[in-house]
């Protein structure tokens, strides 16, 4: 109580403790989006200050791209970082020049996520309503997703009872509101992880320091984890994700970097992660498509993992 204590009160002065949409920038990181890309944009636009674009695409086709559905939108400033530097570094950058066009709130996007009309509103009401209550003060918040293939709803077994927001320990980067204030305490997302669990990382370490992360229980925005496919297997409905050999290995060299340093303080998390992984394994096994080449691949996730090999190893497909 005492450190939540400290850090509510060493907020910057000058800054509300409340988000207001034109002090908002969205920070979109962009790996070669397809030409729907400029409409979801757009339906972010009006609902914040403005929009950072951090292209990650290392390509020149995609730099041409960017600039001619950009360079005369107001309000969309575009940023092209020479190589592929991995979404961590890309969100890092994309706050930076947030915070230099004088933004204290950031909303983190993926490139193919398409939020709500009234997304931003909503968020920034429940921060001021969960704010108000007193107690430790918020990191960072985000929404349920609808996927975009197929229909279903994240965390659908979660909200019942009436409940319409919670404490959790991590949520998705795409679709966050973030308090710049907090990140400078907190530290950037961490760029040795290149990409996944660069989320749970963040929350974490927020956490750590005696911040919180909210997650409101209603759907605002649509999103895709991977290809995500449902499947009748055994009797029991079961989702695989279809992710490619390289994201793969991101993830399961990372998850192992993470447990590593979480074991001591979440022991139970670790466990429901360790079988979270194996579950995946196995259903990649039987049921997704080239299947050698996805297990190979997170093998040498694991041991790169264990062996503390981080940074950009691999470049994504």
């Amino acid at each position: 109580m005492g450190m939540a204590k400290s850090h509510r009160f060493s907020m910057k002065k000058s800054q509300s403790a409340f988000p207001n949409q034109s002090a908002i920038s969205a920070v979109i990181t962009t790996y070669r989006p397809d030409d729907e890309f400029p409409n979801r944009v757009e339906g972010v636009r009006h609902q914040v200050g403005c929009v950072v674009i951090v292209d990650d695409g290392a390509s020149s086709d995609n730099v041409m791209r960017l600039k001619r559905w950009f360079s005369n939108t107001p309000k969309v400033l575009l940023h092209h970082n020479e190589t592929n530097i991995g979404i961590a570094a890309s969100l890092n950058k994309g706050v930076a020049i947030a915070k230099c066009e004088g933004c204290w709130w950031a909303l983190t996007l993926d490139d193919d996520t398409i939020i709500a009309p009234d997304m931003v509103q909503t968020l920034v009401g429940y921060w001021k309503q969960i704010s108000l209550q007193r107690g430790k003060p918020i990191a960072l918040m985000g929404m349920l997703y609808r996927d975009a293939l197929t229909g279903e709803i994240s965390d659908r077994r979660t909200g019942s009872n009436g409940i319409v927001y919670a404490d959790k320990r991590e949520i998705i980067t795409s679709g966050s509101l973030l308090s710049l204030d907090a990140y400078e305490m907190i530290g950037p997302f961490r760029n040795d992880l290149f990409i996944d669990f660069v989320d749970y990382d963040y929350c974490f370490r927020a956490r750590s320091m005696g911040f919180r992360v909210i997650k409101i229980f209603k759907v605002g925005m649509e999103h895709s984890v991977g290809r995500l496919r449902l499947h009748n297997f055994a009797g029991k409905i079961v989702e695989t994700y279809n992710h490619s050999p390289a994201r793969l290995y991101y993830y399961f060299r990372n998850s192992i970097v993470f447990m590593r340093e979480v074991l001591m303080s979440d022991p139970l998390f670790v466990l429901a992660l360790l079988y979270a992984n194996l579950r995946m394994v196995v259903l990649v096994a039987l049921l997704e498509s080239d299947k050698r080449t996805k297990i190979r691949y997170m093998i040498r996730g694991v041991l790169d993992g264990w062996r503390n090999r981080l940074g950009r190893t691999i470049a994504p497909s």
